[in-house]
């Protein structure tokens, strides 16, 4: 809530990592700013930034399956978007 008493959305930005056709999808219908349920795991690993001594640990969510709530994305694609279980994109 901002000083007024007006309602503020909270954004968040997450590393995400998909292989397959779940990669595929993730590819051709999420943008930066989409909205979008994941389900999955987190995972840390290790990177070298060039120039830096010490490896920096970066996390992000392994996709096991998400559904798409961007209402503009959805009008693309209204198809599943799942690895091994089919799970449909949502609609209204």
């Amino acid at each position: 809530m901002t000083k007024n008493g007006e309602k503020k959305e909270e954004v968040q930005y997450h590393k995400i990592a998909a292989w397959g056709r779940l990669a595929e999808r993730a590819m051709k219908l999420l943008r930066k700013g989409a909205k979008v349920y994941i389900r999955g795991y987190l995972h840390n690993r290790k990177i070298q930034i060039d120039g830096e001594e010490k490896p920096r640990i970066v996390t992000e969510i392994i996709v096991n399956d998400m559904l798409v709530l961007d209402r503009r994305r959805r009008k693309v694609e209204p198809e599943t978007v799942a690895d091994d279980t089919e799970m449909p994109v949502q609609e209204e």
